[in-house]
C-alpha cells in the first residue's frame, strides 16, 4: 500500500506540473492571439485610414472642373474679344 501510495502522489504531481505546464502554454496561445488581433485590427484601421483618403482625393477630382476642348476654345476666342476691345478703347480715346 506504501508502494502504491508513492506512485499515486508522483503521478498526483506529474499531472499537477503538467496542469501548469497547461496553463503556461494555454497563457502564451492567448497572448499569441491576442497579438494577432492587435496587428489585424492595427491592418484594419491603416486600410480605412487609406480608404478615407482615396475617398478625399476622389471627391477633390469630382470637384475639379477639368476644361473641355470646347471652353478651351471659347476662353481663347473670349481672350482675343478682350484685347480687341482694348485696342479699340485705345483707339477711342484717341480720337
Amino acid at each position: 500500500m506504501k508502494a502504491g501510495s508513492k506512485e499515486v502522489e508522483a503521478a498526483v504531481r506529474r499531472m499537477a506540473t503538467s496542469v501548469n505546464d497547461l496553463g503556461r502554454k494555454s497563457q502564451i496561445a492567448l497572448q499569441k492571439q491576442a497579438a494577432s488581433f492587435a496587428k489585424l485590427n492595427q491592418a484594419y484601421a491603416d486600410q480605412e485610414r487609406k480608404v478615407k483618403d482615396l475617398e478625399k482625393e476622389v471627391e477633390d477630382y469630382g470637384n475639379k472642373r477639368l476644361p473641355t476642348q470646347e471652353y478651351i476654345e471659347i476662353q481663347k476666342q473670349i481672350s482675343e474679344a478682350e484685347k480687341r476691345l482694348s485696342r479699340l478703347r485705345e483707339q477711342q480715346e484717341k480720337f
